[in-house]
C-alpha cells in the first residue's frame, strides 16, 4: 500500500476503508442492541406465559379442589360474610359456566369451558349429521341394536318377543309368598300371638296396686302410740310393776319419807334426800333420781350389812 500523505489542514478528507470500517462497527453495535432487545423481549414473552400458565394450573388445581369437596359432600367451613354457612351458586354465559362459593374468606370462583363445537366437515357422529333439527334426538339411525330396521314402526306395534300373556302364571323368578304365619317373622310393632297368650291376657287382674281398691279387707285394730295404752297378758309386765317386784313403791301424796326412802315416779325411781314428815305432792327438789342399777346396789348392800336399805 502507497503511503497517503493528508494536508493537515484538509480536515474533511476520510479515506473509503476508514468510513467503511466504521460503518461496520456501528452496523455491528446496532446488531447486537437488537438482539438484546430481543431476547429482553422474548424473556419477559415467556416471564409473562409462565405467569399465565401457572395462575391456569392453579385456578384449575382450585377448582378442581372445591368439585372434589362438593361431590364428596366435605364442604363445611365456617360461617360465610353473610353470616350463613358457605353456599354456592352457578351461572353460565354462552359456552362458559361459573361456579361461585362464598364462605368467611370471601367469594371463590372457578370457570369451565365448554368443548369446541365439531366441525362442519363431515362424519356421522358431527352433531349437524344426526341431529339436523337440533332437537337432542337422534335423526335416524341404521341399525338399533345391530338390527336393521327396514320400515317405520307403528305407535301400536307389538313385538312377538316380548308380548306378555297377562297371566302371573305365565312369570319366572315368581317370588315364594308363606301361606301360613309360622313362616312369617315378627319385629318390634308386629307381633303374632298364641291363643294360650290371649286367654293370659284376658284374665290379667285390673287391680291398680292401692290398698284401699281391695276387696274383704282384714280388720285391723288402731295401733296405740303409748305403752300405757297396753294391757298386760300373763307373762309380760310392764316397767312399774318391774319396779314393784324387786321393793319398789309408787309415790304418794299421802305418806311421809324418810331420808334414803326409794320410790318410783312417771317410770323413774327417786332416792329422798329430805325428810318429809308431812305429806305432800310431788316435790322433784325433795327427791335425787337414781338408775335402777344403783338401787339394786344400795339394796343388796343394805341386806349383806343385815339392814334396810
Amino acid at each position: 500500500m502507497n503511503d497517503i500523505e493528508v494536508d493537515v489542514l484538509d480536515v474533511n478528507y476520510i479515506p473509503d476503508y476508514v468510513e467503511k470500517e466504521k460503518t461496520r462497527e456501528l452496523n455491528e453495535t446496532a446488531r447486537i442492541f437488537a438482539e438484546n432487545l430481543r431476547n429482553e423481549n422474548e424473556l419477559e414473552r415467556l416471564s409473562k406465559e409462565a405467569n399465565r400458565v401457572g395462575n391456569e394450573a392453579l385456578r384449575i388445581a382450585q377448582y378442581e379442589e372445591i368439585k372434589d369437596k362438593l361431590e364428596n359432600g366435605e364442604f363445611n367451613g365456617d360461617d360465610g360474610e353473610d353470616g350463613y354457612s358457605p353456599t354456592v351458586s352457578t351461572s353460565k354465559s354462552g359456552k362458559t359456566t361459573t361456579i361461585t362459593i362464598t364462605d368467611k374468606d370471601g367469594e371463590h370462583v372457578a370457570t369451565i369451558l365448554d368443548g369446541e363445537d365439531g366441525s362442519a366437515s363431515s362424519g356421522d357422529m358431527k352433531k349437524e349429521a344426526y341431529d339436523a333439527n337440533n332437537n337432542g334426538i337422534v335423526d335416524n339411525a341404521e341399525k338399533v341394536n345391530n338390527h336393521t330396521v327396514e320400515k317405520d314402526v307403528p305407535a301400536d306395534a307389538k313385538f312377538t318377543d316380548t308380548v306378555f300373556s297377562g297371566n302371573y302364571n305365565d312369570l319366572t323368578n315368581k317370588p315364594v309368598i308363606p301361606d301360613k304365619l309360622s313362616a312369617l317373622s315378627g319385629d318390634s310393632t308386629h307381633r303374632l300371638v298364641t291363643d294360650m297368650e290371649k286367654v293370659g291376657w284376658n284374665n290379667k287382674s285390673d287391680f291398680s296396686g292401692d290398698y284401699d281398691d281391695l276387696t274383704n279387707k282384714p280388720t285391723i285394730p288402731t295401733v296405740p302410740t303409748n305403752v300405757s295404752a297396753f294391757t298386760n297378758d300373763a307373762g309380760y309386765m310392764n316397767k312399774n310393776q318391774i319396779y314393784e317386784l324387786a321393793g319398789l313403791s309408787a309415790y304418794s301424796s299421802s305418806s311421809t319419807y324418810a331420808v334414803d326412802d326409794y320410790v318410783y315416779y312417771n317410770g323413774l325411781i327417786y332416792k329422798c334426800n329430805t325428810v318429809i314428815i308431812v305429806a305432800e305432792a310431788w316435790t322433784s327438789a325433795h327427791w335425787t333420781q337414781k338408775t335402777y342399777m344403783e338401787y339394786m346396789s344400795d339394796v343388796l348392800i343394805g341386806s349383806a350389812l343385815g339392814g334396810s336399805y
